[in-house]
């Protein structure tokens, strides 16, 4: 990478520098941060990102409250990993020379990236009173701003919600978007969830064809083992072991869904608060088991308003003989015998793992065995 030290200053920044910091050389780091020239590889990452993590890291802890986040951006000399620049954000001109010192670029800001926080989470705590209208709400710390994301036509509503919720007009930026973010679940990168006995952790959120989840390690649970907070299915998991191929991964995928079996640790997982975080256009699905929601939660949420509509086949008491039953008589439900879940897509999968299970047995090697003693007693085959 070609360093060209330069220090910038933001538009929005209060104070000015008018020194120009010359290069630093090569090989003389900043005393405990790490130099690009002997940063760790790591397989299938670029060699800048790795250092540009362990430099953002380390000037996170050093500069603390003056700070002001850091992002990468071109050098100008091509698309190669390798041509990037680390920009870091200070609000104090007097942290470039650290900043430097550590091979990234200093941008002076007016606001630390913890400042910029504090406005997202006060935002954040009014979120259930945003209008529809406004989808969601960022930091960008390449701007040293919170975005706050408005349908076009619509921003003196998101300007009264931002009042509403303690912040100044003038610390946040308005974009029009005309799209909407689905929120699905609460799913945020390190956080924790339980898998079995199990507890893991969240690498990112993933979108898989049809099926909204994340990824995560593949010790964390073989296929078919259900998860909670949040609620989902382990779809897929790969798990290197000793001798096997040295490029071997080790993954998982996870389904969000309530497709969950209904055991003590399963029931009521859904609980009121859950429900009454999802947006007013947001559907919930519930084919697996109705004592996987808490009693009466759902009836509630939806004559709030949030979830806006749900699609249902099964109930808290069954067979439902009420024609007069809460869901039955909302414009708002989807409700069917327990057979909503019937897709052609459903079979497919259903119907392939049985068939593989039949021919792996006959073939002398069962798989997905629960009781796997029995199979000391199995009589060979006389095909």
């Amino acid at each position: 990478m070609r360093v060209r030290p330069v220090v910038r200053v933001a538009a929005a920044a209060t104070a000015v520098v008018v020194a120009v910091v010359g290069p630093v050389p090569r090989g003389a780091p900043a005393a405990g941060l790490p130099d690009r020239s002997v940063a760790v590889s790591v397989p299938g990452e670029p060699l800048d990102d790795v250092w540009a993590a362990q430099v953002e890291h380390a000037l996170r802890e050093e500069l603390g409250a003056r700070f002001g986040g850091a992002w990468l951006v071109d050098a100008g000399f091509g698309d190669d990993a390798a041509t990037q620049t680390l920009v870091v954000g200070i609000t104090d001109p007097a942290d470039a020379a650290t900043v430097l010192a550590a091979g990234a670029e200093a941008q002076v800001v007016g606001r630390s990236e913890a400042q910029l926080d504090a406005v997202v989470a006060a935002l954040n705590g009014s979120a259930a009173q945003a209008p529809v209208s406004v989808p969601g709400w960022s930091v960008q710390v390449s701007t040293n701003s919170v975005v706050v994301y408005v349908h076009p036509g619509t921003v003196p509503a998101a300007q009264a919600f931002v009042v509403a919720s303690g912040v100044a007009t003038g610390e946040v930026r308005f974009v029009e978007s005309g799209g909407s973010p689905e929120l699905v679940e609460d799913v945020i990168g390190g956080e924790h969830y339980y898998s079995g006995n199990a507890e893991c952790s969240v690498g990112f959120s993933v979108d898989r064809g049809d099926d909204k989840g994340f990824v995560t390690a593949g010790h964390c649970g073989k296929a078919g083992t259900g998860t909670q907070s949040p609620s989902g299915q382990v779809l897929m998991a790969n798990f290197p072991f000793v001798g096997g191929p040295p490029d071997d991964n080790d993954y998982a995928y996870v389904r969000l869904c309530l497709h969950l079996r209904l055991v003590p640790a399963t029931r009521g997982i859904v609980t009121g608060d859950d429900l009454r975080r999802m947006k007013p256009t947001a559907l919930l699905v519930n084919t697996s088991r109705a004592g996987l929601i808490a009693p009466g939660a759902l009836v509630a949420a939806l004559r709030a308003g949030r979830p806006g509509m749900a699609a249902v086949d099964v109930f808290e008491h069954e067979p439902v003989r009420d024609a007069t039953h809460p869901l039955l008589t909302m414009d708002n439900v989807v409700c069917t015998p327990h057979i909503g879940y019937v897709t052609r897509e459903e079979w497919e999968v259903q119907f392939s793992d049985v068939f593989d299970q039949i021919n792996a047995y006959e073939a002398g090697s069962p798989i997905n065995v629960v009781n796997p003693e029995v199979l000391a007693w199995r009589t060979p085959s006389t095909h």
